[in-house]
């Protein structure tokens, strides 16, 4: 009997187009947004070779001139490209853009660009790293002879001016995704919202039929809170493939721990839907609308759209943070990703429990003695 009808509300599911476009297609339209506009901020410019037209006394700058050469971007890339030509043929590479700037050489070095930029930026920091080098030996020397040496050596430090950050740092954007999937499990509190609508007498004719069933109101209330929850963690797993396979999204390393993350919330989701349609005692438009601003406003809270104000509820507001389920579940996403051991992970796995199980008991004690006088 109980498969029967979770097999029924599975079928009458499926055909609810408006609830499978919020729970499967929405948030999957949503992180291609997120991955145009944000996910690219996380990745580091890599450091290519500079090319520098060198224009002037080629002997008075052969200091600066071998300091330049030796200088690295990373251990197999040279950090400037010299292109050793006169002043006419210099101006020319710097127009057609072949050049990012001409440094002359001649008695004071110069640097002259045509526009400002990142590796204009580059090249004029290193020139004046030189020359407040040179500038400094050349003080030691007068003060004692002993310390004179050869510019060359003392600049040999600076081989690897520029070391390149594209590593294993922590990739701050991915909050934006955990918060995705935070609403996403927050979406299923449409399904709990439309299951407890179908199961009130006084909320429609479907409901009034199911109500004079020889079924009892919460075994059939199981059967139908069960069907959703199947779907809805199905769409979930979905997203989390989406992320991983399409948009490559290294969401971490612990794939079960992230699955158990999306259960509770998926399951969490459900039954907050179905506690605020009970509680609130307003038609179904206030009480959608108030359900509306409880997900949404909790997805905010989260850092969903700024990131900052995650922080700032967690330094100011935390006990906003304890009971709020969207930032719960980007908390423990975020715990798996930046943090090695897993207290901060089961801290609010089981903060997610007992919302839950508070969600499940009162929605449970709102329902089990509601009786109508006539249907």
């Amino acid at each position: 009997m109980y498969y029967r009808l979770y097999k029924s509300r599975l079928k009458c599911l499926i055909r609810n187009y408006d609830m499978l476009f919020w729970s499967f297609a929405f948030p999957i339209l949503l992180s291609l947004f997120f991955y145009m506009g944000f996910y690219n901020l996380s990745k580091d410019k890599a450091i290519e070779t500079i090319p520098v037209a060198v224009v002037g006394d080629y002997t008075f700058s052969d200091d600066l001139l071998q300091v330049m050469e030796r200088a690295r971007a990373s251990e197999d890339t040279p950090l400037f490209w010299l292109i050793k030509v006169n002043q006419m043929e210099a101006e020319t590479l710097l127009q057609e853009r072949q050049v990012e700037g001409i440094v002359y050489t001649d008695e004071e070095t110069a640097l002259v660009v045509n526009s400002n930029g990142y590796y204009q930026t580059i090249i004029k920091a290193f020139l004046d790293t030189y020359l407040q080098s040179k500038q400094t030996a050349k003080r030691a020397g007068s003060l004692n002879q002993s310390l004179q040496e050869d510019v060359s050596e003392i600049m040999a430090d600076n081989r690897n001016y520029i070391i390149d950050g594209s590593g294993d740092n922590p990739n701050t954007t991915l909050i934006y995704f955990y918060t995705l999937i935070a609403l996403a499990c927050m979406f299923g509190s449409k399904y709990g919202f439309l299951e407890m609508r179908n199961i009130e007498a006084n909320q429609s004719p479907v409901a009034a039929r199911l109500q004079a069933a020889p079924v009892h109101k919460l075994k059939l209330l199981l059967c139908n809170l069960t069907a959703s929850f199947t779907i809805h963690f199905l769409s979930i797993l979905l997203l989390l493939l989406f992320l991983n396979k399409v948009l490559m999204i290294a969401l971490g390393g612990e794939i079960l721990r992230l699955m158990c993350v999306c259960l509770l919330g998926s399951i969490c989701g459900v039954t907050l839907g179905a506690m605020v349609c009970v509680i609130v005692k307003a038609n179904i438009k206030v009480r959608s609308a108030i359900l509306y601003i409880v997900v949404l406003g909790g997805s905010f809270l989260s850092g969903m759209l700024i990131v900052d104000m995650k922080y700032f509820i967690t330094n100011n507001i935390p006990l906003l943070g304890f009971i709020n389920p969207s930032n719960l579940i980007t908390d423990a996403f975020y715990s798996l990703y930046f943090y090695d051991g897993y207290d901060r992970y089961q801290l609010n796995l089981s903060i997610l429990g007992v919302l839950t199980g508070i969600f499940i008991v009162i929605t449970y004690l709102e329902i089990r003695r509601k009786d109508y006088a006539s249907i």
